[in-house]
C-alpha cells in the first residue's frame, strides 16, 4: 500500500465514517470485473452505428472541418462529465449509479426521473437493436423473417448477461476488441488511401479546398449554424461513456480502476473518433450523396463511410466486412443495454422507486426479475416495430431521442451538489480517491451544453414551417422526465436534501475492503500465464 494510500484510510479510521459493511444497493452483487473489463467497456460502448455509418451524416451536413470541430467540442464536453461522474463513482461505485448519487445528493424526485428516463432508454435501445438485427443479416441473404433473428440475438444476450457482471465485461471485452482493431485498421488504410500509397489517388486536402471544408448551404445556408445542427447527432455518438459508472458497481478494483477508465481511455475514445472524421473528411467530399444516406440508413454497410474508404483502397469485400462489423455492433449495444437497463431497475427496486421483485439476485449476483422485465419490454416494441405502424414506432423511439443528454446533465448538476455538500461537511477534497478536472467548470459547462442541446433537440419541427407532429415527437420524451420528476415530488413529498444532510458513507468501499485483482489472466490462445505486464493492445487500451 503506497503511502497516499495508507494516509487516506488512516483519515477514513480516525474520521469514524469507515463504511461498516455490505448495504442494501450492493447485496449480493458479485464484484467480478477487472480494470480490462471496465477499459474496453468504456471504449466499446461508445464505438458502433455512430461512427462507422452515421458520422457521414454530420460531415455531409457539416462540412470535414465543422464536423471535426462538432466532434472535439462534443467530446470536450463528454470529458466533462466523465470527470464529474468518475469522481461520485469511484467514492461511491454503487448499482444505479448516476440516478443514486441524484437521490443522494439532490433530491429523491430527480432520481426517481432520471432512473426511469435511463432505463426507458436502454430498453429502447435493445428493441432498435433487434428490429435492426434481420436487416443486418439479410444483407447477405434473407432466410429466416425479421422477427426470428430478433428472438435469437435476445436469446444470445440474455445468456451472456446470466452470468453476471463478469460475464458481461468478458463478452464485451472481446465485442469491444473486434471494433477496436477494426478502428486501427481503417485509420492506418485511410491513411494510405489519402496520401496516394494505395487505390491510385493522391486526395491530400483536395476535398478542403473544393467543395469546402464547411458546408455552406443546406439546410441553414450558414456554415456555423449547420455545424451546430450536427452536436445532437455528434452527441449520440458518444453515447454509452458513462457506462463505466454503471459497470463500477460489479467492478473489484473501482478505486483504481475508474480512474484509469476516465483518465486515459476516454482519450483513445476522442482520438479514434477525431483521426476517422478527419480522415474520412480528406477522402469523401461532403457532397457525396453516400453520406447523407448512410445517415439516414444507418443498417446499410454498403454506404457506410468506412466501406467507402475500404472500396477506395481497391478491397473489394469491404461492405461484408463492414455488415460483420455492424452485425457485432449491434450484438454489443444490445448486450450493454440489457446489462444497463436490469442494473438500473435493480437499483430504482432497491431505493423503494420499483416493484421490489426486481431487487432480487440469485446466487451469481445476476437481477433476474429485472432482466426478464428488461427484455420482454425490449422485445415488444421491436415486435411493435415489425408488424406495426412506423410511425408508431418513430413515436416510441421518440421516448428516449434524447434521454443520454438528459443522464448527462443531471450527472454535471448531481457532481456540483456533491462536491458542495462534500465540502460544507469538512471533508478534504484533496482525500478524494479520485478528483474531477477544473471544478466547478467541468460539471456546469457539461451540465448546461447538455441540457442546451436537450432543449434544442426538436429544432427540425421549426423549419421550414412549423410541424405539430414533429415538434410532439422531439419533445416528448422531456414532458416524460417532467411528469416522473414532478409527480413523484408531489405524491412522495420529497424536498431537496440539505447539504449538511446529503449521505457520505452508505455504499463506501474504503481501499482495504477492496480486493486486488489477481495476478493471473487468460490468455488470448486460452491458456493461463503469469501475468508480467500487457499485451502491446492492452498497454494501449488502458
Amino acid at each position: 500500500m503506497s503511502k497516499e494510500d495508507s494516509d487516506y484510510v488512516t483519515f477514513v479510521e480516525e474520521d469514524g465514517r469507515r463504511d461498516s459493511g455490505e448495504n442494501k444497493l450492493e447485496q449480493g452483487l458479485k464484484r467480478e470485473m477487472k480494470a480490462r473489463h471496465i477499459a474496453m467497456i468504456s471504449i466499446g460502448g461508445t464505438i458502433g452505428t455512430g461512427l462507422f455509418v452515421a458520422s457521414g451524416g454530420a460531415i455531409a451536413k457539416a462540412g470535414p472541418a465543422g464536423a471535426l470541430l462538432a466532434y472535439a467540442f462534443m467530446g470536450f464536453t463528454v470529458f466533462c462529465i466523465m470527470t464529474a461522474l468518475g469522481e461520485m463513482a469511484t467514492l461511491i461505485p454503487v448499482s444505479g449509479s448516476f440516478n443514486h448519487y441524484a437521490s443522494r445528493f439532490v433530491d429523491p424526485a430527480l432520481g426517481f426521473a432520471l432512473g426511469w428516463n435511463y432505463w426507458l432508454s436502454w430498453a429502447i435501445t435493445i428493441a432498435s437493436e433487434l428490429a435492426a438485427a434481420g436487416l443486418i443479416i439479410g444483407f447477405w441473404k434473407e432466410i429466416m423473417p425479421t422477427y426470428i433473428w430478433a428472438l435469437i440475438l435476445l436469446a444470445i444476450i440474455v445468456v451472456f448477461n446470466m452470468f453476471g457482471g463478469k460475464g458481461y465485461g468478458e463478452t464485451e471485452y472481446w465485442l469491444s476488441f473486434i471494433k477496436i482493431v477494426t478502428v486501427i485498421i481503417f485509420i492506418l488504410v485511410a491513411i494510405l488511401v489519402a496520401a496516394g500509397a494505395v487505390g491510385g489517388t493522391t486526395y491530400g486536402f483536395k476535398n478542403w479546398r473544393d467543395p469546402g471544408a464547411f458546408n455552406s448551404g443546406a439546410p441553414f445556408n450558414n456554415g456555423f449554424a449547420n455545424v451546430l445542427s450536427v452536436m445532437l447527432v455528434v452527441g449520440f455518438s458518444y453515447m454509452g461513456t458513462e457506462l463505466v459508472g454503471i459497470a463500477a458497481g460489479e467492478t473489484a478494483n473501482p478505486r483504481k480502476a475508474v480512474p484509469v477508465a476516465i483518465r486515459n481511455v476516454f482519450w483513445r475514445i476522442l482520438l479514434f473518433f477525431l483521426c476517422c472524421i478527419f480522415l474520412i473528411g480528406l477522402i469523401i467530399p461532403y457532397t457525396d450523396p453516400n453520406l447523407l444516406d448512410a445517415a439516414a440508413d444507418g443498417n446499410n454497410a454498403a454506404i457506410a463511410p468506412f466501406t467507402i474508404v475500404f472500396q477506395r483502397a481497391n478491397i473489394g469485400a469491404a461492405a461484408n466486412i463492414m455488415n460483420a462489423v455492424l452485425l457485432t455492433v449491434i450484438i454489443s449495444a444490445s448486450n450493454s443495454a440489457l446489462f444497463c437497463g436490469s442494473r438500473t431497475l435493480m437499483a430504482l427496486s432497491r431505493e423503494g422507486k420499483a416493484p421490489r421483485i426486481f431487487s432480487w439476485v440469485n446466487r451469481w449476483g445476476v437481477p433476474i426479475p429485472a432482466v426478464a422485465a428488461t427484455s420482454v419490454f425490449g422485445i415488444s416494441v421491436a415486435a411493435a416495430s415489425v408488424y406495426g405502424s412506423a410511425e408508431v414506432f418513430s413515436w416510441v423511439l421518440g421516448f428516449s431521442a434524447v434521454t443520454g443528454f438528459i443522464s448527462w446533465a443531471g450527472i454535471g448538476f448531481t457532481h456540483y451538489r456533491f462536491r458542495k455538500a462534500y465540502v460544507a461537511q469538512g471533508r478534504d477534497v484533496s482525500r478524494l480517491p479520485y478528483i474531477a478536472w477544473a471544478f466547478p467548470f467541468s460539471s456546469l459547462f457539461g451540465g448546461f451544453v447538455c441540457a442546451a442541446i436537450t432543449l434544442a433537440s426538436g429544432f427540425e419541427a421549426f423549419t421550414p414551417t412549423f410541424s405539430v407532429v414533429t415538434f410532439f415527437r422531439s419533445y416528448i420524451n422531456i414532458v416524460l422526465f417532467i411528469v416522473l420528476w414532478v409527480g413523484y415530488k408531489l405524491i412522495m413529498k420529497t424536498k431537496v436534501v440539505p447539504l449538511l444532510e446529503c449521505d457520505f458513507d452508505t455504499g463506501i468501499r474504503w481501499l482495504d475492503n477492496e480486493p486486488e485483482e489477481k495476478t493471473v489472466e487468460p490468455d488470448t490462445l486460452g491458456g493461463k500465464v503469469k501475468y508480467r505486464g500487457k499485451r502491446f493492445l492492452q498497454q494501449f487500451i488502458a
